[in-house]
């Protein structure tokens, strides 16, 4: 009959997924409940124990819609381990459509912790796992205090707009509304399941190589500037040693022009006779002096009439 049917359903889920279950050993136990949502077999559940979660939302979502698959919860904490965890859940449905239960497998947000923690942040970074309805289901900022945060709305205004629009990923910059970071953060949904995951890094460590490098650039141009002002300096300083040896040498040749004049007035005006010669015969310079004594007027020439002297 009917209910004969959903027992041997049940034991059969109940098989897989405690075969599922040691493939999977992170998980805090899969169990199957029965139409009323009364825990009726899986890890944890004893004979005779009434644990319902009729009013859990997968439950009732699973319950009322037959056409819904799996189904991912929001964090809530385990009813037999008392640790947050979510919930994945399926509904049991009999051939002829009445509902039989659910199977449900807890996962617990501490394996979400441990693979947070093989990743490696800077200073300030965060990962932050999330549902659609912008929830927390983890932060990697709260490893040692899991669920500090579970539950709490999440996301700037850029975030919301990117995961409103239906985009699978994005990057955008913003000021967490959480701690107050200003950080570029990139996310990602989750392939099939109703999760999504952002990672964050703070502008002061994302911009850290660009300041190196702007940094080292900085550097080469105030070194070329520097080089440059002092090969100007030596130029300039050339110029002016230049400049005044030519001034000093212009002066030293007034000079020597201003003692060749004066010392030829003084020769040339002088009583005494004073010549240059070259070698013992030819005079290349003489004075006034000099002159009337190198060149002698010609000889005066008398006209004496001639007489005749007689003989004897």
């Amino acid at each position: 009959g009917r209910g004969a049917a959903g027992r041997s359903a049940a034991r059969a889920l109940h098989w897989r997924s405690t075969r599922k279950l040691v493939q999977h050993a992170d998980r805090d136990g899969a169990r199957v409940t029965d139409a009323r949502g009364y825990m009726r077999s899986g890890a944890g559940v004893t004979r005779g124990a009434e644990l319902s979660v009729a009013q859990r939302d997968y439950f009732r979502r699973l319950r009322a819609e037959p056409g819904t698959g799996f189904v991912v919860s929001p964090p809530r904490v385990g009813l037999i381990s008392g640790k947050w965890v979510i919930n994945m859940s399926r509904g049991i449905w009999l051939a002829d459509g009445g509902f039989a239960g659910v199977v449900v497998a807890s996962v617990p947000l501490a394996r979400f912790t441990r693979l947070f923690s093989d990743l490696s942040l800077e200073k300030g970074g965060s990962l932050v796992l999330f549902d659609d309805e912008m929830r927390i289901v983890i932060r990697s900022l709260e490893t040692e205090n899991i669920g500090a945060s579970v539950g709490k709305q999440f996301g700037s205004p850029e975030l919301r707009a990117l995961v409103s629009s239906g985009r699978v990923a994005g990057t955008y910059r913003a000021r967490s509304i959480i701690d107050g970071v200003d950080r570029v953060s990139s996310f990602r949904r989750i392939k099939d399941f109703p999760l999504n995951v952002v990672i964050g890094l703070p502008v002061a460590h994302y911009l850290v190589p660009w300041r190196d490098e702007a940094l080292k650039t900085l550097a080469l141009v105030l070194a070329f500037a520097l080089v440059t002002l002092a090969m100007a300096w030596l130029v300039h300083r050339a110029w002016k040693n230049q400049e005044l040896a030519v001034a000093a040498l212009r002066a030293a040749n007034r000079t020597l022009d201003a003692e060749k004049n004066l010392n030829q007035t003084i020769v040339q005006s002088s009583p005494f006779a004073i010549y240059a010669r070259k070698r013992k015969t030819l005079v290349t310079a003489r004075n006034p002096a000099a002159e009337s004594l190198i060149v002698s007027p010609a000889p005066e020439v008398v006209d004496h009439p001639i007489r005749a002297v007689p003989p004897g």
